[in-house]
């Protein structure tokens, strides 16, 4: 039998044995990863339709999408510590940061200091992106950099690796997949660690 149904909301499935609907196909694409086949289980949220993986029993990737055009930051953070985008948005506020302000794309004070009052600390500088090899398990990655009026801007995405298994979560709303291992495609220009303290 495919999938399980859990009072949780969520549908697990095994990818090893079971031949699935479009949604996997689409993740398959975007993991393009033999291992993750056989080791992980995709999940459904029944109510919100949302995708995830499980590893082991437990949820490791349950990508948060950004639900703001400049959320990135926000949404990066969320998927760091687990929350929702709408759950990290109201701590954000609260703290007076909000999506629209340029700097959450300009600068990495409003992201530190997010991650800071939940206890988790990042390197005290940005590290310049040498190989994907070279990151650490856990690190705020910019991409798609680009200057505006002498100003540069970024997108925040989270880079993770799990039992030797290197992937990104991007939360930007127009991808196929906000799970990604298409390495080439994206061009990091430096890193923040991140530590759980």
């Amino acid at each position: 039998m495919c999938f399980k149904a859990y009072a949780s909301g969520w549908v697990i499935g095994s990818m090893g044995a079971c031949s699935f609907a479009i949604g996997i196909n689409e993740f398959a694409h975007a993991v393009n990863n033999d291992y993750l086949y056989r080791k992980y289980s995709l999940l459904r949220s029944r109510n919100s339709g949302e995708w995830g993986v499980m590893y082991k029993g437990e949820s490791v990737l349950r990508p948060v999408v950004q639900e703001e055009t400049s959320g990135c930051g926000i949404a990066s953070v969320a998927n760091i510590l687990g929350k929702t985008y709408a759950e990290m948005k109201v701590v954000a506020n609260a703290m007076g940061i909000y999506a629209e302000d340029t700097s959450l794309w300009s600068d990495t004070q409003y992201v530190r200091e997010m991650l800071s009052i939940a206890g988790v600390e990042t390197s005290a500088d940005e590290i310049p992106f040498e190989s994907w090899d070279g990151l650490p398990d856990l690190a705020l990655l910019s991409i798609k950099h680009h200057t505006e009026d002498g100003r540069n801007f970024w997108h925040w995405v989270v880079f993770k690796r799990t039992d030797g298994q290197a992937f990104v979560l991007d939360s930007a709303s127009y991808l196929p997949s906000n799970i990604r291992t298409d390495f080439d495609e994206m061009q990091p220009k430096w890193f923040i660690e991140v530590t759980h303290a």
